[in-house]
């Protein structure tokens, strides 16, 4: 069995998340993987990118209690802190942790209205652009379900983003190619 490092308990939680966004429960086996890892680091507060995992691992618990216990944690450990991760907490943390609260509430436009302010600077948090996606996934799944017209029309520009940014990055991959 291999050992579950931090880039890949991120990686399978990230994972998690996206097919929890998709409609797809999380494999039992990984579940239980994630958990044990989870137990271990729950309050180890690194980095806000590994929080933010931590805390999508605990959705797949649906324990209220130990997200409480966690953002309590987390809250007080970075309130006083002058490193790189009370800096970011206080910049993005809270919107992003209550934007992720009111999506698993289905309150979709509140999450819309708490992450967009925000989108470009959760480079902030760590990460790749590719890990950090997850948010803009999380906005664009509260753009389509909320009952706010204009968050169905940010959805499409969101949509038309993408597909844009995946057209240039393929048509870039084509020029590296054929040189």
């Amino acid at each position: 069995e291999v050992e579950l490092t931090r880039l890949k308990y991120t990686d399978a939680a990230s994972l998690i998340y996206r097919l929890k966004l998709a409609g797809h429960p999380c494999p039992s086996q990984l579940n239980t993987r994630l958990k044990q890892f989870l137990d271990n680091h729950l309050h180890d507060h690194q980095t806000l990118f590994s929080d933010f995992h931590h805390y999508f691992v605990l959705d797949n618990f649906a324990d209220t209690v130990a997200k409480k216990d966690f953002l309590r944690s987390l809250k007080e450990t970075v309130e006083s802190s002058d490193t790189d991760i009370g800096k970011s907490y206080r910049e993005i943390g809270p919107y992003i942790f209550v934007a992720l609260e009111r999506f698993d509430e289905g309150e979709y436009a509140q999450a819309v209205e708490l992450l967009y302010p925000i989108r470009n600077r959760t480079a902030i948090a760590g990460g790749s652009n590719a890990q950090r996606d997850i948010f803009n996934l999380v906005l664009l799944h509260s753009a389509v379900h909320s009952n706010d017209y204009q968050h169905h029309e940010l959805a499409k520009r969101l949509i038309n983003e993408r597909c844009e940014m995946r057209g240039s990055m393929k048509s870039k991959m084509m020029e590296n190619y054929a040189n």
